[in-house]
């Protein structure tokens, strides 16, 4: 049985506190929620929740926690989120968020925790970030970031956990970041900046420190930007060698389809999934680039390798009403 969150709940003014994780909660966060002006404490984790999340989150002046982690909500981060001056722990991470990263988050000077992880977002970090001052723990793993580490990231003296690994920085690892102290201190975990593609520091010394957290960057081409891997073979099966599913890397082919009755149509089937557990339509889709499946499970190619010839393509989900049980995708 799954229950989901009744907008009624922005009536109760006096709320301080709202912690319901762990609920099988369906449906989307209530609007109407942002009305709970002396809300601090705000938990609603380890859901099946969906939809955007509410801007009008961003009302909730006292809140101090925020988190949403491990639902399935999409969309953008409200930029309204900066307007959150008292917040000092924002957890996102596992779910399907999509765009940047506000740099109105920035403007948060009490935030200690931001994790961001296991998500869709893309385009740089914005150097705005730099501005959270009392930030200790920053985790933006497993996303599609892109563009080079700022090196403002230097003035976040308080920083202790660093984790942007498994996206697509490129440009040189911030030397700067020797200057966290708090990063190297005995008995933590070591930042972590593996599988991107950054090219290493010209110092030997400064190389061998980073030796560990500069790990596998040799996914990428000579021009910086990650090797595209799908490939079409000849008799059209589309190999998918890496895609990232809750963390994890998984292999994937889709074989061609013969459609009975759309002979010129394109159509293909989910043949393979290695390494996959349970059902492939109910995993959480929280893939790498280059390809990107929305939640109505169409698939976005953004690098195949025809030939010589580099493309991009979609194609859409496709309900074969003689194979109910099988995926089918459609180009168009």
């Amino acid at each position: 049985m799954t229950f989901s969150i009744p907008a009624e709940l922005g009536n109760l003014d006096q709320l301080t506190l709202l912690n319901a994780s762990s609920n099988q909660l369906t449906g989307s966060i209530p609007a109407e929620l942002g009305n709970l002006s002396k809300l601090t404490y705000f938990q609603l984790h380890n859901n099946q929740l969906s939809g955007h999340i509410p801007a009008e989150l961003g009302k909730l002046q006292m809140l101090k926690n925020l988190v949403l982690a491990n639902n399935q909500l999409s969309g953008v981060i409200p930029a309204e989120f900066g307007q959150l001056e008292q917040l000092t722990f924002l957890k996102l991470n596992d779910n399907q968020l999509t765009g940047a990263i506000p740099p109105e988050l920035g403007q948060l000077q009490l935030l200690t925790r931001l994790d961001l992880r296991n998500n869709m977002l893309t385009s740089t970090i914005p150097s705005e970030l730099s501005s959270a001052a009392e930030l200790a723990t920053l985790n933006l793993s497993y996303n599609m970031l892109s563009g080079m580490i700022p090196t403002e990231i230097s003035s976040l003296t308080q920083l202790s956990t660093l984790d942007l690994s498994n996206n697509y920085f490129t440009g040189n690892i911030p030397a700067e970041l020797l200057q966290l102290t708090n990063l190297w201190m005995p008995n933590r975990w070591e930042p972590s900046l593996n599988n991107n593609c950054l090219s290493p520091l010209a110092s030997e010394t400064v190389t061998d420190i980073f030796q560990v957290i500069y790990a596998n960057q040799d996914a990428c081409g000579f021009n910086g930007e990650k090797i595209p891997s799908v490939n079409i073979a000849e008799n059209y099966a589309i190999n998918i060698p890496s895609i990232y599913v809750n963390g994890q890397s998984y292999r994937v082919t889709l074989e061609r389809y013969q459609h009975p009755t759309d002979i010129n149509g394109w159509y293909w089937r989910v043949a393979t999934v290695e390494e996959l557990s349970g059902n492939a339509k109910q995993a959480r889709i929280m893939l790498a680039l280059p390809v990107m499946i929305d939640e109505s499970m169409n698939v976005t190619f953004h690098q195949i390798q025809l030939g010589a010839e580099t493309i991009s393509a979609n194609i859409d989900y496709y309900q074969n009403p003689y194979d109910a049980d099988g995926m089918y995708y459609h180009y168009k």
